[in-house]
């Protein structure tokens, strides 16, 4: 089971085990090679963009700048890279925890046999709009 959703968190366990599936395999997946895929993209433009200011005529400077700002900037990259994963994937984990929470709800008031049930649904409904809404 998925330890960053122990305690009360409102969803079942069938939306429970799909949303540690889903946003298990996005840490895994993202968080080891994404930054890396940045860096990578980034070092082959840096590279390209030296290779044609060193082919260029009037170049008469040191190669060294160009490989220091290389290094430094892919460093950023990566950093960069990290930081944009955090923000989508909180994003992505509220997205996906509000859609479940959400089809929950409808399956308890699709499946309610008294107006109690339909009320309960009601009011985890709005529970749920609560979460959503800008103050």
């Amino acid at each position: 089971m998925c330890m960053a959703f122990k305690g009360n968190h409102g969803l079942n366990d069938k939306y429970l085990k799909k949303i540690c599936w889903r946003l298990s395999l996005t840490i895994d997946v993202g968080f080891k090679y994404i930054p890396w895929y940045a860096v990578f993209q980034y070092t082959c433009l840096h590279i390209t963009l030296t290779i044609l200011a060193i082919l260029d005529d009037q170049f008469d400077e040191s190669v060294i700048p160009y490989v220091i700002t290389g290094i430094m900037c892919s460093f950023l990259a990566y950093h960069i890279a990290n930081v944009m994963q955090v923000f989508f994937f909180i994003h992505y984990g509220t997205q996906i925890y509000l859609t479940y929470r959400l089809k929950q709800v409808n399956h308890m008031m699709t499946e309610s046999r008294n107006e109690d049930m339909i009320i309960k649904a009601l009011i985890e409904h709005d529970l749920i709009c609560y979460y959503n809404v800008k103050k």
